[in-house]
């Protein structure tokens, strides 16, 4: 009978905990809303640096393992919505025949992660980003 009892007892104080709160969204002014050092990884293992500076110069560098690294330099132009951009390569290590330009989307921006939708070349990404642990001050 005491088992049972135990039983009992120890199943209703097993609940699972309520869900988090999701994590409020940063508003999105401009490219230096989202300004700062980012990262990420690839299906492939490969590792992406994504950096934005506050004028909205872009840089990522991607670590392809043993294929070497490259990079993609370049510029982002806002459009009428400020999560709307138009980023024009000015340098691809990575892909010499990709197209000249993207489409790039903020879906989600946290402050810590900032999640995208890149689009171009017939293609359509979406990597999330969290800001690069290496760097103490953003």
């Amino acid at each position: 009978m005491r088992w049972v009892l135990a039983a009992i007892v120890f199943a209703s104080c097993g609940s699972p905990p309520p869900p988090k709160a999701p994590t409020p969204q940063v508003e999105v002014a401009g490219p230096a809303s989202f300004a700062g050092s980012w990262v990420t990884d690839g299906e492939l293992d490969w590792g992406y640096t994504l950096v934005i500076d506050p004028q909205g110069r872009y840089l990522l560098a991607i670590d392809r393992g043993k294929m070497g690294k490259c990079e993609k330099k370049g510029v982002l132009a806002q459009t009428s919505d400020p999560r709307n951009y138009s980023l024009v390569f000015t340098k691809n290590t990575c892909d010499q025949t990709a197209t000249p330009a993207l489409a790039i989307k903020v879906e989600s921006f946290t402050g810590d992660e900032l999640a995208l939708l890149v689009t171009g070349d017939g293609t359509e990404r979406r990597p999330i980003y969290k800001r690069d642990p290496k760097l103490v001050q953003q």
